[in-house]
């Protein structure tokens, strides 16, 4: 039976821990890595920790305690540049390697040679290696502390998507194939279409040959919706595979399907419609012309009454006004109509005006006295 070997890595930091200080980061990876932690011993029900096999774990590299972890990392931060702290700032990085329960290999031999090969591809410094054999499978924690040349670069050693490809598959060439183990294969994601196709196909085989009933056949491939690849495999079926959609440029230039007659277009093409040409006429000829030839589809009559030169139009009662005209505060929304602002007269004007009054009431006349010139 052939093995596949697991390999993960894991950028360490505040928002990747949950820690509230960058402080707290290496203190709280090393509590649980060599096993401070009591909260951890099988208290809790989601806990995997077998109490008893604890004091066979392994420490390969660094202290025992996560204090004496804490205060090496310090020193090795103690001259590292970092333009600024972040939240997402990766301060440390996690290799996890893992082996299968029951894998016939030599647990130390191959987790110091894993360590050594990390040591070998990332070339920065390792604070920590831990043996975890209290678990369900055995694995190993390395923690590395990406510095290079006095600079803390976190993401770059990290790398992106095809540096952790590259990564697998120099681990498998070094490591991983001399202990005779597979290549991890990466999953595949299919569409919940195809999932349900291969599902339905493995149910079909299934209560065909097992004589199980249909209820217990649901239950039994249930936990295989997500990747019902090996059920498929196991059964020796084939995966169903997606709709090819073609290329862009085949879809682009894919033939256009003869446009069908419309419904209204068709009933219209099916009536007969005569019309007739309309005749040229004479403007001056028009009162000769017999009242059963219309012009084009609307027939022409002429009044008989003539409209007197004198006659005046009517007007309607009412004026055309602007509103640019009026100001926007002479609006009576009562009546609707403007009203004219009354004109506003000085005090002078006022009393020239009953001076005036007062002598023609006393049959004086105003006498206009002017000043000299000199």
């Amino acid at each position: 039976m052939s093995h596949t070997h697991f390999l993960r890595i894991k950028g360490l930091s505040a928002k990747s821990t949950r820690s509230t200080r960058r402080e707290l980061v290496m203190p709280r990876v090393m509590a649980h890595n060599l096993r401070e932690s009591i909260a951890e011993f099988g208290v809790s029900s989601g806990s995997h920790i077998d109490p008893t096999k604890t004091k066979d774990n392994i420490i390969l590299r660094g202290n025992t305690s996560s204090g004496a972890v804490g205060m090496a990392v310090q020193a090795l931060m103690q001259n590292v540049h970092v333009s600024k702290w972040r939240k997402d700032t990766i301060s440390a990085i996690e290799l996890i390697f893992s082996l299968p329960n029951d894998a016939p290999i030599a647990h130390h031999a191959y987790f110091n040679d894993a360590v050594m090969w990390a040591e070998r591809f990332f070339q920065v410094p390792i604070v920590s290696a831990v043996i975890h054999l209290d678990e369900d499978a055995p694995h190993c924690h390395t923690i590395l502390i990406p510095i290079k040349s006095d600079r803390l670069c976190g993401s770059e050693v990290m790398g992106n998507k095809k540096r952790i490809l590259a990564m697998q598959d120099d681990f498998y060439q070094q490591v991983g194939k001399q202990y005779g183990l597979v290549h991890q294969s990466s999953l595949k994601r299919f569409s919940a279409a195809i999932r349900t196709k291969a599902i339905d196909a493995a149910f079909a085989v299934l209560e065909a040959n097992s004589g199980l009933c249909s209820d217990i056949l649901h239950v039994l491939l249930a936990p295989h919706f997500k990747n019902p690849e090996p059920i498929m495999q196991a059964l020796s079926l084939v995966m169903p595979k997606p709709k090819v959609k073609g290329t862009f440029a085949g879809i682009m230039t894919k033939p256009v399907k003869e446009r069908k007659p419309s419904r209204t277009r068709h009933t219209l093409e099916a009536i007969s419609i005569e019309v007739q040409k309309p005749t040229s006429i004479d403007i001056h000829q028009l009162n000769d012309t017999p009242k059963s030839q219309p012009l084009s589809c609307v027939e022409v009559r002429f009044s008989e009454a003539e409209i007197s030169s004198d006659e005046q139009l009517i007007q309607d009662d009412f004026t055309r006004e602007s509103d640019n005209e009026h100001l926007a505060n002479c609006f009576d929304e009562v009546t609707g109509e403007f009203v004219k602002p009354s004109v506003k007269v000085s005090k002078k004007q006022a009393i020239q005006k009953e001076v005036e009054s007062w002598l023609e009431s006393e049959g004086l006349q105003k006498v206009c006295i002017t000043k000299p010139s000199q």
